[in-house]
């Protein structure tokens, strides 16, 4: 959500090669390659994928997932316990109470509870970088900044839609950054909570304002006043076991990734590799994309030079999730990182978002984001580490060694162009590539990084493109 947050670095060379990849399917390992022919190939079984592919299925279409990792859900995980069988959803945490969310999971019988989050005893807001607790904070009262952000909200209904219904020209208000906003429109006390609810790895205070109120749009305010809603059995990735049960193994295709592809007005064709080295070669009708739209992920498509032109603007953020045994903390202390210095009290990034008690015995939640800087998954891991221990000794007076249970990288999160890329119709452009050589894109880059809202996204835009 920004103008220049981590640039990725295209070279002529790399451009080449996303033309250069034509598909040559022949035998890998001395095997040769199983034949499949499908009227809708779905490259990413994440949120906005798996959606797709049941809502297709479920519509009599003959579909197969493509899916690079070795479960569905893209960011919708949850760790459970080995020894207590305990459950913490570390990825998606909850969803927004609209339609679309009840229908999904009553398509699947998942019953759906209000979403609630236990208050700790103790809440220490503390400054990562000064090493300091900062005592005596409390965070202004937002209840009068939030409905003033509302009634901003309410001024740019057809974005509800997709990032193509911006307006044009583009208001200037969105193209500023949203601490600016937040001071133009007497919103500022309302900025910590919304930074502390979207998190995203995002600054918010120097993100484009575009990216803000789309990530932290009406549902997300609805959420937060009225509430959300989670799974009843606080498991939020049954829903993505449900989903892999529902479309059967045949269609669906883990530890998987496109090789090479040829797509064309009269379809599309992709060369498969799996795990084990086998390798598929797919022939369907259309292709639906729903993998985030970078060049070293979509390079095997054989890109043209309208789509590497637009894929190569994009930036990103990073946000880690994860779960901490020892992290020295008492099991009723909540830690909210903050920065004394800084305008809104936000806190230094990259850095820790939030420290909370996991719903698991002695266990601790962590998440963490990169803002404008380039971080990777080794060096936050390590950072996190490195605070908790700092941590433990500024508020207990102890020693602690930290280890990891589980850690997820979401990375790219939420793609974004700079504001001139806004202003010149970047959006307008993007959405012209639906049906481009019979490939279909949802996902963030779309619409937002927000489950719920993309399922939306899917439902009304891109599926009647798909089931004419």
């Amino acid at each position: 959500m920004r103008f220049q947050l981590l640039k990725l670095a295209v070279t002529g060379a790399a451009l080449v090669q996303t033309q250069a990849h034509a598909l040559v399917v022949e035998p890998l390992g001395n095997r040769a390659c199983k034949h499949m022919k499908r009227e809708v190939a779905i490259l990413g079984g994440g949120s906005s994928g798996t959606y797709t592919a049941v809502r297709l299925q479920d519509s009599g279409k003959s579909v197969v997932v493509i899916e690079a990792d070795d479960t569905l859900g893209g960011h919708t995980e949850t760790y459970t316990d080995p020894v207590t069988g305990q459950r913490d959803d570390i990825g998606v945490l909850f969803f927004h109470n609209i339609p679309v969310v009840r229908d999904y999971f009553a398509r699947f019988d998942i019953p759906l509870e209000t979403f609630q989050t236990p208050a700790p005893r103790r809440t220490v807001y503390f400054d990562f970088e000064a090493r300091a607790d900062f005592e005596g904070y409390q965070f202004p009262d937002p209840s009068a900044a939030i409905q003033r952000y509302y009634g901003q909200l309410l001024r740019f209904p057809e974005l509800l839609e997709g990032f193509d219904k911006l307006p044009d020209p583009v208001p200037e208000d969105l193209l500023l950054p949203f601490g600016q906003f937040a001071e133009k429109y007497g919103i500022q006390d309302a900025v910590p909570l919304l930074a502390l609810y979207g998190q995203g790895g995002l600054d918010y205070e120097k993100t484009t304002t575009l990216y803000i109120v789309k990530y932290m749009g009406p549902a997300a305010v609805d959420d937060i006043t009225i509430g959300a809603v989670t799974t009843a059995r606080h498991n939020n990735h049954e829903l993505y076991e449900a989903a892999y049960d529902v479309l059967g193994s045949d269609n669906v295709l883990l530890s998987s990734t496109v090789s090479a592809a040829e797509r064309s007005k009269k379809g599309v064709r992709l060369n498969v590799v799996r795990a084990d080295g086998s390798c598929v070669d797919i022939r369907a009708e259309k292709l639906v994309v729903s993998i985030p739209p970078t060049l070293d992920k979509l390079s095997p498509l054989g890109l043209d030079e309208t789509e590497a032109g637009l894929f190569k603007r994009f930036t990103n953020v990073s946000y880690f999730t994860g779960i901490v045994r020892n992290s020295g903390l008492p099991a009723d202390t909540a830690v909210i990182p903050v920065r004394i210095d800084s305008k809104f009290n936000l806190p230094h990034l990259p850095g820790p978002l939030t420290i909370t008690p996991a719903p698991i015995d002695g266990m601790t939640d962590v998440k963490y984001g990169s803002g404008f800087h380039e971080i990777s998954a080794e060096e936050a891991q390590a950072a996190i580490i490195e605070d908790l221990a700092a941590l433990a000794t500024a508020i207990n007076s102890t020693s602690a060694e930290p280890q990891f249970v589980t850690f997820e990288a979401h990375t790219p999160f939420q793609p974004m162009v700079c504001k001139e890329d806004i202003v010149d119709g970047f959006y307008k452009q993007l959405w012209g590539l639906q049906g481009h050589r019979q490939t279909y894109f949802t996902g963030a880059a779309w619409q937002s990084q927000d489950s719920s809202l993309l399922w939306n996204f899917t439902e009304h835009r891109v599926l009647p493109m798909l089931l004419k």
